[in-house]
């Protein structure tokens, strides 16, 4: 499964970090595949248990517990090789939000109101 995929059938959103490559951003970290194996890391994350981070894949690894500039503590961490079985445990901890895709309803509901409103000019032409 390559990573656009992967993204459309959970519904998350593709970027791109600083390198060029293709993630799935979150809040704590980030998704990316590795030839075909789902992988996440996170970087100055607040520490997790190890059991909880090998409950998700075949290889975890943990940094060091230090302080940011605020004070608070603080870790980095990734694990590789994640399995089908913990994709959504792994969605949630790097803390990935799913996009929200409109209802043919919503939709209609949405252009009437924009209609209604005075501040969006109605095309005549």
């Amino acid at each position: 499964m390559m990573i656009n995929q992967f993204a459309e059938k959970h519904k998350l959103r593709i970027a791109r970090d600083e390198c060029g490559d293709v993630i799935i951003r979150g809040k704590r970290g980030h998704l990316y595949f590795d030839g075909r194996t789902l992988c996440a890391m996170w970087a100055d994350a607040p520490p997790m248990n190890r059991t909880r981070l090998q409950s998700l894949g075949a290889i975890c690894w943990q940094g060091d517990i230090g302080s940011n500039t605020k004070g608070r503590r603080v870790q980095d961490a990734w694990v590789r090789g994640i399995g089908p079985e913990a994709y959504r445990l792994a969605i949630r901890m790097v803390g990935a939000k799913a996009r929200r895709i409109m209802s043919p309803g919503q939709k209609a509901a949405l252009e009437r109101a924009r209609l209604a409103s005075p501040l969006i000019p109605i095309r005549t032409v």
